[in-house]
């Protein structure tokens, strides 16, 4: 269960992503706006090509301020099936199908047991076969925020956490948000 805190806590990350993607397609909106004004206030009839920048431009920004709460809705709906999507990468040992690097992919959760079907070039279409990994010990006293340094890999407000495997190998696993974090740990924990 995810207390109080925890909700709010998704929350208001929910409701910050969601407001500077707003922002950004209220700029594309604009721009598309701009756009048909300045070929109107010219005087020349729009080419093809503008009329489709106009739909396109309106079609993303309604798109893009609507993906945080699909994001937020489809992390929420696998949860209940003992299901995130995660990263999961080796700081130490080794781990048949893991690497140093990090892999995305989805993972089926068990008590003791994860399922990491890891995606091949983060398409969810395309995956690499299952590795199960036998978690020995949840290290919950090493969860963090992933931070700004690895933006390029992991999203900011993942939470990152430590395990170790039967085989000794030490991993880190990038959850996506604090409440999915405390729910997975739960499932996962050996016990």
């Amino acid at each position: 269960m995810t207390s109080k805190r925890d909700a709010g806590w998704w929350l208001s990350t929910v409701v910050t992503g969601t407001v500077i993607i707003i922002c950004g397609a209220v700029i594309l909106l604009l721009a598309g706006a701009l756009l048909y004004v300045v070929v109107t206030v010219l005087g020349t009839p729009p080419p093809e090509r503008f009329g489709k920048t106009i739909h396109l431009l309106v079609v993303g920004g309604i798109s893009a301020a609507t993906l945080p709460l699909v994001l937020a809705w489809q992390s929420k709906r696998l949860l209940k099936r003992s299901r995130v999507d995660c990263g999961l990468k080796v700081i130490k040992g080794t781990q048949a199908g893991l690497e140093a690097r990090w892999r995305h992919g989805r993972a089926v959760l068990e008590a003791g047991t994860i399922t990491f079907t890891p995606f091949i070039f983060g398409v969810r279409l395309l995956h690499r076969s299952p590795v199960v990994i036998a978690v020995s010990v949840v290290d919950r006293f090493s969860e963090r925020a992933a931070g700004y340094r690895q933006a390029f890999v992991i999203a900011a407000d993942a939470r990152l956490v430590e395990l170790t495997t039967d085989s000794g190998a030490r991993l880190v696993w990038a959850l996506p948000s604090r409440a999915v974090a405390s729910q997975a740990l739960n499932i996962v924990a050996p016990g």
